[in-house]
């Protein structure tokens, strides 16, 4: 185990190498949590409600924490943005509620001239109550009298939502948002540590190893073994700062969790190896990787709620794997099992044999 080892050193030594492990999802974390937080922010949003349900008058309620709520005309948004009387202009469709209880995709309209630093914190606040609600909708079967129910328990933080509605009461709207951004730091440090087989070719350090009592199959698979122990070692460490220092809601278990994230390390460590193998050195496996990991990181959901994007978008993330990871964490968080996302961890799976695959293939291949 002397290759597995020195890898281990290796990587531990490099400052780069332990900035995109630890500090790179402690920092977002951070942001996330500053988001997350309550408070009084300086600003005014009008509200245009065609709804005019029980649903969106707990919703516009909600917001009062937020900032200061007037009520305008649709035609009134653009104006009063425009004069600074409103930072945020927000637009409920008639039948919302309807579609939000059966289980169907309806947007809010925002408007802003800028999305600033104000803003942020509220809408990513009305993206983690819409997805409460469809849990909650989820829950309720259709039963609009207990759908409703479910949101007053929501929104007073009741205990007893935990037993319905699978703990949708407690917040989880940063956890999964900080997960996004672990989920993104797992891929770019994946990516990194396999590109010290890069440079052990290209300093010849991996003709040298060979030409030892070693063989390339032990090579990679001691090279390959130290990433992944480095990996569980990044998500068990933020998962205890996320629980412990930041006081994040981790769902009732841990475990499944650590299960989940222990599929995707291996497709990150497959994706790694593979964008090794098909970079023609250094530098361009490092133009490479942000070209490739922020789509899949931005289309999984790490950054948003999928449910936002254009429903074109939504279909095209089922082709990468962060959407099914990121699905999977969902679940966890709300209280279903591992037999629950089988599916996912199924499909994980897959991914990592296509690019363990790809990564085996020649590059001369790859160039024919």
């Amino acid at each position: 185990m002397t290759i597995f080892n020195f890898t281990i050193r290796r990587i531990m030594r490099d400052k780069g190498q332990l900035i995109t492990m630890l500090l790179v999802p402690i920092g977002f974390i951070t942001l996330v949590m500053m988001l997350f937080s309550g408070g009084q922010f300086n600003m005014s949003i009008g509200v245009v409600d065609y709804d005019n349900t029980e649903w969106t008058q707990s919703f516009i309620n909600s917001l009062d924490n937020k900032g200061i709520i007037v009520s305008i005309d649709e035609d009134e948004i653009e104006g009063k943005l425009l004069s600074n009387k409103i930072n945020l202009g927000l637009v409920i469709p008639k039948g919302f509620t309807d579609d939000v209880v059966s289980m169907e995709n309806p947007q809010i309209q925002a408007y802003s001239i800028n999305e600033t630093d104000v803003t942020v914190p509220v809408t990513i606040f009305i993206d983690n109550f819409l997805a409460a609600s469809k849990h909650i909708a989820a829950a309720a079967d259709g039963n609009i009298d207990t759908f409703n129910k479910g949101i007053s328990l929501y929104i007073n933080g009741s205990n007893n939502v935990k037993e319905a509605f699978y703990d949708v009461g407690e917040s989880k709207g940063s956890t999964v948002s900080g997960m996004g951004f672990l989920v993104m730091s797992m891929l770019y440090f994946s990516v990194s540590a396999s590109g010290i087989i890069m440079e052990d070719k290209e300093g010849k350090t991996f003709y040298r190893v060979l030409t030892a009592p070693v063989r390339l199959r032990e090579y990679m698979l001691q090279k390959i073994l130290s990433f992944l122990v480095l990996l569980q070692a990044q998500v068990i460490t933020v998962f205890l700062l996320m629980k412990y220092v930041f006081k994040m809601n981790m769902g009732p278990s841990l475990f499944n969790l650590l299960v989940a994230l222990f599929v995707f390390s291996i497709v990150c460590i497959s994706f790694g190896v593979a964008l090794t193998s098909l970079s023609k050195n250094t530098r361009q496996l490092s133009a490479l990787s942000p070209i490739l990991i922020i789509p899949m990181v931005m289309l999984g959901g790490s950054f948003w709620p999928r449910e936002i994007m254009p429903e074109i978008l939504i279909k095209l993330s089922n082709i990468v794997p962060t959407t099914w990871i990121l699905i999977s964490i969902e679940k966890i968080l709300y209280g279903q099992n591992l037999v629950s996302i089988t599916t996912e961890l199924g499909i994980l799976l897959m991914f990592s044999i296509v690019f363990f695959l790809l990564g085996t293939w020649k590059k001369t291949e790859i160039e024919v």
